[in-house]
């Protein structure tokens, strides 16, 4: 490992590698001598996947439907120290005390949306 870390090592002596990450990083064209530089780096290529076709007017029947995906709001606007949050974590410690840790996640849940409304 030290030999890698060294001051006087290949890697950081090595102009092009240098040059070619900031290129990278920046979205710039890489020259050739640079492309020589990153082929140890680049990434192969991945196979596009591929699909199958069905000559049947049925296929389209079997085939799984992917359901939308959730969107959720953004709590992004509430601040973590706001009194909020505060209240609701004060109230979350008061109601699951050592007597209800064995109350089910979903029974707590309702016990604090009844509790905090």
């Amino acid at each position: 490992m030290k030999g890698r870390l060294a001051s006087d090592s290949a890697v950081v002596n090595y102009p092009a590698l240098k040059t070619t990450i900031t290129e990278i990083i920046t979205g710039s064209r890489l020259s050739t001598r640079e492309q020589e530089a990153c082929k140890g780096i680049k990434a192969s290529p991945a196979a596009p996947p591929t699909q199958e076709t069905t000559c049947s007017f049925l296929g389209p029947v079997f085939q799984k439907a992917t359901p939308a995906r959730t969107t959720y709001m953004s709590v992004s606007w509430i601040p973590p120290t706001s009194n909020e949050c505060d209240r609701c974590f004060s109230q979350a410690k008061l109601l699951y005390t050592d007597m209800r840790k064995s109350v089910d996640v979903n029974t707590l849940e309702v016990l604090m949306l009844l509790f905090y409304n």
